[in-house]
């Protein structure tokens, strides 16, 4: 949309691309109901040229926004992200399922994953009563670990 924003702006302040756009839909329209070669290469020299120009008249257009602007960065950044029409994409929980009561309250929601990220460590810590940490009676940390990792998968 801001690719397209940009694109009807240039059209705008630049009359000969508006008539070149059309002139380029009327052969279209004519290479699209006759077998002439020689009119099927000229539309196709003509699309080239004019994607060309419309190129060229992008440049300028962005030059010419560059070089007014109080924040030249900012203006810079605009510009890219809208020619890889990549904008701010909002993806706020909004609602949530809290001990199943549907909560749209932001402070609930907070709470909600806090107190969840906060127990988090004590539940796993609950089902791994194995201290992972303590050494066996050779303490060769080589021999521990693949005993560690041999018993794990053979459960």
């Amino acid at each position: 949309m801001v690719c397209v924003t940009v694109s009807l702006r240039i059209f705008y302040h630049n009359f000969p691309l508006k008539i070149s756009s059309q002139h380029k839909r009327v052969l279209y329209l004519l290479c699209r109901d006759t077998e002439d070669s020689m009119l099927k290469n000229y539309y196709i020299k003509y699309c080239r040229i004019l994607s060309d120009v419309i190129k060229t008249a992008k440049k300028m257009y962005y030059n010419k926004l560059i070089i007014n602007s109080n924040n030249k960065s900012k203006t810079s950044w605009h510009i890219i992200k809208s020619e890889t029409n990549k904008t701010k994409c909002n993806h706020g929980i909004s609602s949530i399922e809290i001990d199943g009561k549907l909560c749209n309250n932001y402070l609930h929601i907070a709470k909600a994953f806090n107190t969840y990220f906060s127990t988090l460590t004590e539940k796993i810590s609950a089902n791994n009563s194995e201290d992972i940490f303590s050494t066996p009676d050779n303490a060769h940390p080589v021999n521990y670990l693949k005993q560690y990792l041999l018993d794990r998968f053979q459960e």
